[in-house]
């Protein structure tokens, strides 16, 4: 589904344009015009294989799990873990197909939680989550001063139903625990509890160490 909000009556949506520059104007022609612009942004150009990535690894050291690190990744979830999972996810936030709010299912605690788990396990076992979890509603924001009718005005954001969430939050939880090992020191973006003023405090230094070399006024003037 997409939706589209946040905007006044005056500017309503009335059409978008094509790739191929047409004026699509029923709900379905927008609908695959909006879906055929980000299957377009969102696509791998070039092809990279397996094989050359496992040559380019391939004398690089990277870190990894012991196997008693691995098994408890690969556990299976807890009633302690999605309840934990559920009680975590953030209040007032908007709901996904079902409409389902997150209040709902912390209110109703453990009569859900176990519904949830065995859903869980489910999808683990059959290796593919169910329909309502693994469906989103695609919601999508008008940039700020932007032309209404074109897709690339518009930000794309999803809403995932409740389970999903809770799901995506347990597993988070369980990689929290290892993450950094298995990441660098240095990487400090998307990473909790790590900023990125040591890096900056490093970049700002590396100049006195190592000066860059004096470029001439002349080449300073062409460039």
């Amino acid at each position: 589904m997409i939706g589209l909000f946040g905007q006044e009556r005056t500017r309503a949506l009335r059409g978008v344009l094509a790739k191929e520059g047409t004026v699509c104007k029923s709900n379905e022609s927008i609908a695959e015009a909006f879906a055929a612009y980000y299957e377009e942004v969102y696509t791998l150009v070039t092809q990279i294989l397996e094989e050359d990535c496992a040559e380019l690894l391939r004398d690089i050291p990277l870190p990894g799990l012991s196997d008693a690190e691995k098994g408890d990744l690969d556990a299976e979830l807890t009633e302690v873990e999605v309840a934990s999972a559920l009680q975590g996810l953030q209040s007032g936030k908007a709901a996904g197909t079902n409409g389902v709010p997150v209040e709902l299912f912390k209110c109703l605690g453990s009569r859900v939680t176990k519904h949830m788990l065995a859903k869980f396990r489910e999808a683990q076992e059959v290796g593919l989550l169910s329909l309502d979890q693994r469906t989103l509603t695609i919601v999508l924001i008008l940039k700020k001063d932007r032309p209404l009718e074109r897709c690339a005005s518009y930000r794309p954001i999803s809403l995932l139903n409740t389970e999903a969430k809770v799901l995506a939050k347990a597993l988070a939880t369980r990689l929290h625990a290892i993450i950094a090992k298995l990441t660098h020191p240095y990487q400090s973006g998307i990473m909790p509890s790590r900023s990125t003023r040591l890096n900056l405090r490093i970049l700002y230094g590396v100049p006195s160490y190592y000066p860059w070399p004096s470029v001439p006024q002349t080449q300073c003037a062409h460039s």
